[in-house]
Parts: C-alpha cells; sequence; structure tokens
C-alpha cells in the first residue's frame, strides 16, 4: 500500500489483558505488521492504563522499533483519578498523544443539566423530568447529585469568563471549559456533537488556555466530588 493512502494512526479499542491475556501479543504484533505493511503510518492503544501502556510501548519498540503515536481513555472532571493521572504522566514521559473520550462525561458536564436541592443533593421534579430515558437516564439520575461541586464549579468559571469577555468571550459554557480543562492536562478531548451548534459550542474550548486559578477551583471541585462518590462509571475494559 502507498505510504500516501495509508490510515494516519490506527488503535488497538481494548486490551484483553482482563479476560484473554494470552491474546496480547498476537494483538501487539498485529500493530507491528500494520506498520510494517504499510496499512497504517502510525499505531495507538485505548483503554490501556500506565502499566499496560509501558508494556506494549516496549513491545512495539523491541519487536518492529515502532514508537506508540497515541492512548485513548476515558477522562474528564468525573473521570479522573490515579489511573487518568498516571495515564498522563507514562504519555507525557514517552512522548506519546493522550486523547480523551467522554469528556464531557455522556454530556453531564455539558451545563445542560444541574443537581437541584439544597446543596445539589437531589433531583428537582423538573430535572429528572428533562433526564435521558433508560440506562442512561439511570445513570444521570444517580450521578448528578454527586458530581453538582463540578458542575457547579464549571458554571461559576463559565459565568465569570462570560461576564469579562462579553458574548462570545472564550470558555464561556460550561461544556467549553470542560473541554478546555482536558486540554490543560495535556489530552486531547474528542467530544461528541449531534449538531452543528454543537459543533461550533466545541471550537469554542480552542485557542485559550485556562487560569491557573480556574483549574486549582476546578481540581478542587473535583476532590470533593469524589470523596461522596461523583466520578463516572470505569470501562471494563480499562486496565491497569
Amino acid at each position: 500500500m502507498d505510504r500516501l493512502t495509508a490510515i494516519p494512526l490506527a488503535q488497538l479499542h481494548w486490551s484483553t489483558a482482563n479476560y484473554q491475556p494470552l491474546q496480547e501479543r498476537a494483538q501487539w504484533l498485529g500493530l507491528v505488521d500494520l506498520v510494517r505493511s504499510g496499512t497504517a503510518s502510525t499505531v495507538g492503544v485505548s483503554n490501556f492504563g500506565p502499566r499496560q501502556l509501558e508494556r506494549v510501548a516496549s513491545f512495539l519498540e523491541e519487536e518492529g522499533d515502532i514508537p506508540l503515536a497515541a492512548a485513548q481513555v476515558q477522562l474528564s472532571l468525573a473521570s479522573w483519578g490515579p489511573e487518568q493521572r498516571d495515564l498522563a504522566d507514562a504519555c507525557a514521559a514517552r512522548g506519546v498523544e493522550l486523547l480523551a473520550y467522554s469528556p464531557l462525561g455522556l454530556g453531564l458536564l455539558g451545563g445542560r443539566w444541574r443537581a437541584g436541592g439544597a446543596g445539589g443533593a437531589g433531583l428537582g421534579a423538573a430535572e429528572a423530568e428533562r433526564l435521558p430515558p433508560g440506562a442512561r437516564g439511570a445513570l444521570f439520575r444517580r450521578l448528578l447529585p454527586k458530581l453538582a461541586p463540578i458542575t457547579g464549579a464549571l458554571s461559576a468559571v463559565a459565568a465569570e469568563r462570560a461576564d469579562r469577555g462579553g458574548p462570545g468571550a472564550h470558555g464561556g459554557t460550561p461544556a467549553q471549559v470542560a473541554l478546555n480543562w482536558t486540554m490543560c492536562k495535556g489530552a486531547v478531548p474528542i467530544p461528541g456533537a449531534r449538531s452543528p451548534d454543537q459543533v461550533r459550542g466545541a471550537l469554542g474550548a480552542c485557542g485559550w488556555r485556562l487560569t491557573a486559578a480556574e483549574i486549582a477551583e476546578l481540581d478542587a471541585a473535583v476532590e470533593t466530588s469524589t470523596r461522596g462518590g461523583g466520578q463516572m462509571v470505569r470501562n471494563v475494559f480499562q486496565t491497569s
């Protein structure tokens, strides 16, 4: 295959370490073959923890002198625990691009929904009525009250930025603040979008950076929320 038509990045979507560890070597050899055959220019992984990242990166280097280009992981203000922080450090040390999927926590951090009640202790009737149906709505109903410190901080930072900059201000929405926070942590966010307006809103997270004080405010909200159980469900395929 002509290098000009090669896939720019081929990713292994998850590790089999949690359920079929004997398949790991075959999958990693497959990544090597993709580059050697010219099918892909670079390769990456998804849902690998920091220890498994080191293993696959070392394997690629030793087997084919191939650098690991990217690592994709669930990462957001609602998914920022030791695994994500350690993975971010490992990626930075190896020069691996860190990609953040679900950077808005399935929409929980986009500013559309807020926990009601005193101190964000629960959901008001009107708010509960607007939740998505099915399993997604059940997850939102359980997590939104626990994420109140984060959603509150996002709204506060966005409002302050909007007041300072007027219409079109950088970071004038909670979603833009949440996306920019992931960039400040060294990740490239991959937000979902269902409309042109959502695409334009996501693009508004680019070209600027949160201040150190704003990052500290959001980090503190994460710590408070985490102590209360406010973290997204861990992906079952995520390895350590």
